[in-house]
């Protein structure tokens, strides 16, 4: 993981474009869900029954972190501090949005939840907690990647402790009864569930796949020929795996986590190659997508929870046009408030994170 540092664009478009349409996968489930719960009784579904596939995107998500680790990070393997100053800026991107949604989400409930639970609410520990912000279980497992990989930046060790890492956990994956005799019971699935869970070690392959494709990106990067055949294929083993995962709307097999990793991860390295050798050329409308991203992923379940405590489902039924009238305004009110959020909140604190 010491190979020299290939200089890159500081932000790769197509992967914000990517980050963009993932966020908006998510929100668009979610959205469904809320306008569907204003519908008259017997109504038909709204877009006949069709979920988008938001666990897809999800997965996305995880592999375009470890392929964001490796690039922004790899060249600091072994160097001393780096772990904390890793923590440290992982801590001030992923907080300040998800403390907004938290306090929001916290407006809606009837009574206010115990100190304890405030406290796992609060800080995103990566054990298993019942939710109030929708998409926070995701941001546990990435605290717990972020912990994790923190670790393998430090000296001397860190090498043997991403190796037990990725053994662990395909070891876990694919013969989880090994979690009775190697995870003592205070770690086990529903203690510290996303961080030894068997339920979750798929995604850590998931985060894998990304990280293989961003030391590949820095270090051997394809050329545009080799690039649109890695993205192809890539492409094509996701969609052989749409039809076992219910077209995208559940998360992963044990036998198609391999594949969902290294498609992912194929994708991933494809998209970034193309760009910078220059045969995809987005728009400087894809940064601001991109920007957008996060607070629409992190944000859009409060503002709806904000919604639902005004004007509640058992108050307001809707026909299908009223419906789908709910539907998008919800939707265009969501990615302006995002938007808001964005460019006034969270891009502020990042440049200024930049300039300290």
């Amino acid at each position: 993981m010491n190979a020299p540092h290939r200089p890159g664009p500081a932000k790769l478009r197509t992967l914000e474009i990517g980050r963009f349409i993932a966020a908006s996968l998510v929100m668009a489930t979610h959205l469904i869900w809320f306008a569907r719960a204003y519908g008259l009784a017997g109504q038909a579904a709204l877009l006949g029954g069709f979920v988008p596939p938001a666990p897809f995107a999800v997965q996305f998500f995880f592999t375009l972190s470890g392929f964001v680790m490796v690039c922004a990070h790899g060249p600091e393997f072994g160097q001393h501090g780096a772990s904390a100053r890793f923590w440290w800026r992982r801590a001030r991107r992923i907080y300040p949005m998800y403390w907004l949604s938290l306090l929001l989400a916290l407006c809606t409930l009837p009574a206010p939840p115990g100190a304890g639970r405030v406290l796992g609410l609060v800080t995103l520990a990566p054990y298993f907690t019942p939710d109030i912000v929708p998409p926070a279980w995701s941001l546990r497992l990435e605290i717990a990647f972020y912990l994790l990989f923190g670790l393998c930046l430090l000296p001397r060790i860190g090498r043997a402790l991403l190796v037990l890492w990725v053994a662990g956990a395909v070891a876990l994956t694919y013969w989880p009864h090994l979690q009775a005799d190697l995870v003592p019971q205070a770690l086990r699935a529903h203690a510290v569930l996303f961080l030894f869970g068997t339920n979750f070690t798929c995604f850590h392959l998931q985060f894998f796949g990304g990280m293989l494709a961003g030391w590949l990106y820095q270090t051997r990067p394809p050329g545009p020929r080799l690039a649109w055949g890695v993205l192809a294929t890539g492409a094509a083993a996701l969609l052989l795996c749409l039809p076992f995962l219910h077209w995208g709307n559940a998360y992963y097999t044990p036998a198609l986590a391999p594949v969902l990793s290294l498609g992912f991860g194929a994708v991933v390295l494809g998209l970034a190659a193309l760009e910078t050798a220059g045969a995809i050329r987005p728009t400087a409308l894809a940064t601001r997508l991109g920007a957008i991203s996060y607070p629409l992923y992190i944000l859009h379940g409060s503002f709806l929870a904000l919604f639902t405590a005004l004007a509640a489902p058992s108050r307001l039924h809707l026909g299908p046009s009223g419906q789908y009238g709910l539907l998008l305004g919800a939707m265009l009110a969501i990615y302006a408030l995002s938007a808001a959020a964005a460019f006034f909140i969270d891009q502020p604190l990042q440049r200024r994170r930049r300039r300290a």
